[in-house]
């Protein structure tokens, strides 16, 4: 499970490598993370990229809780105002920002959800997963700006 997990993960961040240089100033790499950690996760890893550590152009952290995997998308939904929990959700417009999220968790051992937003300063990648008998739920979470 960890194995998909990080090819996942790996093929996302490659994607969001891709993204044009930002034109926003962003925040502290502490910050970042802390604005999107989950309250009862520990951090595992991550990191900053850019000009500079104050303010990098690419943040990423790894997450683990024991919290059930509903709880995480819970939480994410609230603090996200979406609905993680509905497959397919391509191509949401609003006021200039794009989500995508998807369950590809349908006929597979495992849960596996992927959140994505984009605005015109910065692209949001959230991946959660947790697989069956597995005590932990994995949070993967990246912000490239633009």
């Amino acid at each position: 499970m960890r194995r998909l997990f990080l090819i996942a993960a790996s093929i996302a961040l490659a994607a969001l490598a891709l993204a044009p240089p930002r034109s926003g100033r962003a925040q502290d790499f502490r910050q970042q993370v802390g604005d999107w950690r989950y309250p009862n996760a520990k951090t595992q890893g991550g990191g900053s990229a850019g000009s500079n550590h104050a303010s990098p152009s690419y943040t990423h952290a790894n997450m683990i809780t024991g919290d059930p995997l509903a709880d995480v998308i819970g939480y994410y939904e609230r603090k996200l105002g979406v609905d993680l929990s509905k497959s397919g959700g391509h191509g949401v417009l609003m006021d200039g920002m794009t989500n995508l999220f998807e369950n590809h968790s349908a006929g597979r051992p495992f849960e596996l959800r992927t959140f994505q937003q984009h605005t015109k300063v910065y692209s949001l990648l959230l991946v959660v997963s947790r697989a069956g008998g597995e005590k932990e739920t994995h949070i993967y979470w990246s912000m490239v700006y633009h």
